[in-house]
């Protein structure tokens, strides 16, 4: 079962050409609404996303979620 205060949410703001960034409070109330009061972190820079998570993990994130293109993935 997904713990909330142990997952975290990375999320490209540029993805699908910007069209995520515009959509960033919609889809943070959606996701928080379904699964509790988990972590948004949004990249800023290519290969942030690796550093992120593995921050997330040392810091004890037991579910990491990307939202994004290939490179988030």
């Amino acid at each position: 079962m997904i713990q909330p205060d142990k997952t975290l949410v990375i999320v490209n703001p540029n993805a699908q050409g910007g069209r995520v960034r515009s959509q960033l409070d919609r889809l943070e109330l959606t996701v928080k609404r379904n699964l509790g009061d988990c972590s948004f972190v949004c990249t800023a820079r290519r290969e942030h996303a690796m550093e992120i998570t593995r921050e997330a993990v040392a810091s004890g994130a037991t579910t990491v979620i990307s939202v994004g293109g290939d490179g988030t993935h």
